[in-house]
């Protein structure tokens, strides 16, 4: 079975991606994503540490939002069957969790994501960095005692986590600093590097395995440059892309998330990795030289509706609809001060546009 990877936004997390037959949803498709002050606004739903940390908590407020999406679309089924949620570790520590392996505190919001402390490594610190011991820290034992629960109330463990990427948890240790080490210590740049992917693989791998032992495997990771627009491309052939090459031979599956930024300056650059099976890229990209140099890859334009009007919405879609050249639309970020006016008004455009009924158009609701 020939298989690819596409969006997943399990309710309130950050974006995710997971493995499904090419045929999955086949042709253009909308994911969207409504972030937890949506939810909170609407409710009295708290996403501080039980959230992170209890599987049935975390489950229960599935339910919560899947009947929040339903009530307010009633005809668009955004929350999908109640009946069908199940527990999972979607979401868990957001993108938090590799950092705190090397020491950064998780700090939780009632009200959003978790983040980090923001304890900076000194110039010491990182060139005498090892790989940290994950498997004997709090917040990965806790982890493993979730996935155990998961499995006895639910059987295979699904889900996905922000795994992140090198350069990503590089930045949460070394701030801006880490640019400044490009042209003054590039050597305590690579062993940073380093360092940090030799522990993700190994957490990835762990994790993974423990999903596949209950019966979801896992064979697939898409790194998170979210960052990389920091950076030259001259930087990122130097620093990165060895590292991005490493982790599309591990991964039988491998993407690259790049966040709402323009990709032309990597484009090149990501066509060395090999197969990329999911890139996304923010509206100023070039869509159709995208659609030319990966023709078999989920390309996926991440679009905001903060600050739109209606006619801007028109004007932006009628591009994405010209070019003719994305996999998805990832309509991110639908939060308290979004109008669902403005919300219904992008999905009926999109619905007039590509001339389809708007239920073939949303992708599967999430269900985990």
């Amino acid at each position: 079975m020939q298989r690819t990877i596409i969006p997943y936004i399990p309710f309130s997390c950050a974006l995710l991606q997971k493995l499904a037959p090419v045929d999955r949803e086949p042709g253009f498709k909308i994911n969207y994503q409504f972030i937890p002050s949506w939810f909170t606004a609407r409710s009295d739903l708290s996403f501080d540490e039980p959230w992170h940390t209890d599987p049935l908590y975390r489950y229960r407020s599935f339910v919560e939002m899947a009947k929040m999406l339903n009530h307010a679309f009633p005809d668009l089924n955004l929350g999908g069957e109640i009946s069908e949620i199940r527990g999972s570790i979607s979401g868990v520590q957001s993108c938090a969790l590799p950092a705190a392996f090397f020491g950064q505190q998780i700090l939780y919001d009632p009200g959003g994501w978790p983040v980090n402390e923001g304890r900076l490594l000194t110039d010491r610190e990182t060139e005498e960095l090892e790989v940290p011991d994950f498997r004997a820290h709090p917040a990965f034992e806790n982890l493993m005692l979730q996935m155990d629960q998961i499995e006895r109330e639910w059987g295979a463990i699904e889900g996905e986590l922000n795994f992140q990427s090198v350069m990503n948890t590089a930045f949460r240790l070394r701030g801006t600093n880490l640019y400044l080490d490009m042209y003054d210590n590039p050597q305590r740049v690579h062993h940073l590097f380093e360092v940090i992917y030799r522990m993700q693989v190994e957490l990835i791998d762990e994790v993974h395995g423990r999903q596949t032992r209950s019966g979801a495997e896992r064979s697939f990771f898409i790194t998170a440059n979210c960052v990389v627009n920091m950076i030259s491309d001259q930087h990122y052939r130097q620093f990165l892309l060895p590292f991005d090459k490493r982790l599309s031979e591990h991964f039988p599956y491998f993407g690259v998330h790049n966040c709402n930024w323009s990709v032309d300056e990597y484009v090149d650059s990501y066509a060395e990795i090999g197969k990329v099976l999911y890139l996304d890229f923010g509206m100023d990209s070039d869509l159709v030289r995208l659609k030319r140099i990966f023709p078999d890859t989920t390309l996926t334009v991440f679009y905001r509706l903060t600050g739109k009007d209606p006619q801007a919405v028109e004007q932006d879609l009628r591009l994405i609809r010209g070019s003719d050249s994305c996999s998805r639309i990832y309509l991110s970020a639908i939060g308290a001060d979004t109008p669902i006016s403005l919300v219904r008004h992008f999905f009926d455009t999109a619905s007039r546009l590509w001339n389809k009924p708007l239920r073939e158009l949303l992708s599967e609701p999430p269900n985990y």
